[in-house]
C-alpha cells in the first residue's frame, strides 16, 4: 500500500468476520481464492476499521493500494 506516496506493507492475519458462515464483506473468488477479502481487511486496518472503508472514491483506494496517479473529470451530461 501507499500512505502520501510512500510504499508501505500493512500486516493483517487471515482471520475474516463472518456471518451465518458467509463473509460479511468482500467474498471468495470464483476459485475460493481469499486475496480481495485480505486486501479489504488491509485497507480497512490502515483506516481504522471497515466502518471507515465506506463510501469514497474508487480512484483515491486504487492509488492507495497501487501508487498510481489518478485524474477525475466532470463533465456536465
Amino acid at each position: 500500500m501507499y500512505a502520501l506516496g510512500v510504499p508501505y506493507t500493512e500486516y493483517v492475519d487471515d482471520y475474516l468476520p463472518v456471518k451465518n458462515g458467509r463473509q460479511i464483506f468482500a467474498g471468495t473468488g470464483k476459485d475460493d481464492s481469499i486475496w480481495g477479502a485480505i486486501v479489504e481487511k488491509a485497507f480497512a486496518k490502515r483506516y481504522g476499521n471497515y466502518l471507515h472503508t465506506e463510501g469514497g472514491w474508487m480512484a483515491t483506494a486504487v492509488a492507495q493500494m497501487n501508487g498510481s496517479p489518478y485524474r477525475t473529470y466532470w463533465h456536465n451530461e
